[in-house]
């Protein structure tokens, strides 16, 4: 059992193409909060944490299942004439998943957003939810999570640069193009079963995993292979680890940390504070068939008789997007005309239990 104490919520074999020499016993890595490079860390004590997944070791010995067939796929990614076997994209989609929900960035905004429940709310202290159990939680949703992404599009990425990828504490990455477009504020949170979905996460300096959502996005794929050719458009997909990291962004090269100190410099204003926020409503009229909330205060809210709530993930928006993920042409989505927002096809056909039917629209209709 003391072998399996020390557990990491970014595994060793994610961080190994990313070591010196591949050997995954130093690591190169800037630090934030320092705002400095720290050349040769030692890798066993990065992302990691006494017993994070629980001291029953349920969780901690799944994972090495997965971990062992990730490590072992690196690897045959990283030698000469490898091909994306239909097995390796489901096993790079679910690792995705996995390594999304699992990070320690994910459990302490579990564990924040319940502590500003019971704060806000009133609501008894039962709900107030600590890190240890909400990876347990989190943890939880894995099989879930990863028949909400099971649509999208896969392919990898293949640098073609001298610019290598970059990884970090939190590497795998949930964003949305469409969502984040200036002008689209009133999509709302732009959650994995949403139209214009992409998923991001570095393999090795020269490898990257990406799924998307082939009807809003159009990727010059050759046999499940894009090549980048362009520097701008490798800075810009490590511009998201740096956007997105706790503490930590991890690279392979020393020559590289004063470049990524000045990336770091460059958009550090682009980071935000807290990945969620809450937000309070209460009841403004109620003519017995309909209710009406509007948006209030946490104080007002509190003491008032009849209030709501919801919870908002925030996303980072980076200065830019790589010039491969372009628009389909007759880009569309999914609408029923409800509070569910905008999701992609398979979503839709798949909400039997929904009163209001979907209907096709082309984004270029949609007004705000």
């Amino acid at each position: 059992m003391a072998a399996l104490k020390n557990q990491h919520f970014v595994p060793r074999c994610h961080l190994r193409p990313f070591t010196l020499d591949g050997e995954n016993l130093a690591i190169n890595l800037f630090n934030f909060a320092r705002q400095r490079a720290v050349l040769n860390a030692p890798v066993k004590s990065q992302c990691s944490a006494d017993y994070f997944y629980g001291k029953d070791l349920h969780y901690e010995k799944k994972m090495q299942v997965i971990e062992g067939l990730y490590g072992a796929a690196i690897s045959r990614i990283c030698g000469s004439g490898y091909a994306l076997t239909d097995d390796d994209l489901e096993l790079f989609r679910a690792f995705w998943v996995l390594q999304h929900l699992r990070t320690e960035a994910a459990s302490r905004a579990f564990a924040a957003l319940s502590d500003e429940v019971v704060e806000t709310t009133g609501a008894p202290e039962e709900f107030r939810t600590s890190i240890a159990q909400a990876v347990q939680v989190v943890m939880s949703t894995v099989p879930e999570m990863v028949s909400v992404v099971e649509d999208l599009k896969v392919c990898l990425l293949r640098n073609r640069t001298a610019v290598d990828f970059i990884t970090s504490d939190d590497p795998a990455i949930h964003t949305n193009r469409w969502h984040l477009r200036p002008g689209n504020e009133r999509l709302g949170t732009p959650g994995l079963a949403k139209s214009g979905t992409l998923c991001l996460m570095p393999l090795s300096p020269r490898y990257f995993f990406l799924a998307y959502d082939g009807d809003v996005y159009s990727l010059p794929v050759n046999e499940r292979w894009v090549d980048v050719r362009k520097v701008s458009d490798v800075n810009i997909l490590n511009q998201q680890q740096l956007l997105n990291a706790m503490a930590n962004v991890y690279f392979r090269e020393a020559a590289d940390a004063p470049s990524i100190g000045r990336q770091f410099d460059a958009m550090a204003d682009r980071r935000i504070p807290c990945k969620h926020r809450l937000n309070h409503a209460i009841l403004d009229w109620d003519d017995g068939v309909m209710k009406r909330y509007r948006v209030t205060t946490a104080e007002e809210a509190r003491n008032h008789q009849d209030a709501i709530f919801h919870s908002e993930t925030l996303y980072p928006r980076p200065s830019g997007w790589p010039d491969f993920i372009r628009w389909r042409a007759s880009a569309a989505t999914y609408s029923n005309g409800t509070g569910m927002g905008f999701v992609r096809r398979a979503h839709a056909q798949n909400r039997t239990t929904s009163s209001q039917s979907f209907r096709k629209i082309r984004l270029d209709s949609i007004k705000f």
